[in-house]
């Protein structure tokens, strides 16, 4: 779970820079560090489930981290977003390196 929040933080400030910046290299960065944060966040949901099904004791517990867990996921899809959003503003471009999703991602 460490690293999923730890992706998650260097996501956020690599976005913001580049946004602040108008470095379209990191936030292309960015985009395709999204893949890297959702294949960590899956793999935190696994050991969750094991968790669960070993320990149901603490199923509530375990529950609470797979929230936390989802909402480093969707903060990783903001920054993708914010990503997209830098791109289309410094070069006029909706897409990333063949990308076909719109700025709403």
């Amino acid at each position: 779970m460490i690293e999923l929040f730890d992706l998650t933080i260097d996501i956020v400030k690599k976005v913001m820079r580049s946004y602040s910046d108008g470095n379209i290299e990191d936030a292309k960065a960015v985009y395709l560090e999204d893949d890297i944060l959702d294949n960590s966040y899956k793999s935190v949901v696994r050991w969750l489930k094991n968790e669960m099904s070993s320990n149901p004791d603490d199923i509530k517990e375990y529950l609470d981290y797979v929230f936390i867990s989802k909402y480093f996921e969707r903060i990783g899809d903001r920054a993708n977003a914010i990503a997209k959003w830098t791109v289309y503003k410094e070069t006029g471009s909706t897409l990333i390196d063949g990308d076909n999703d719109d700025l709403g991602d």
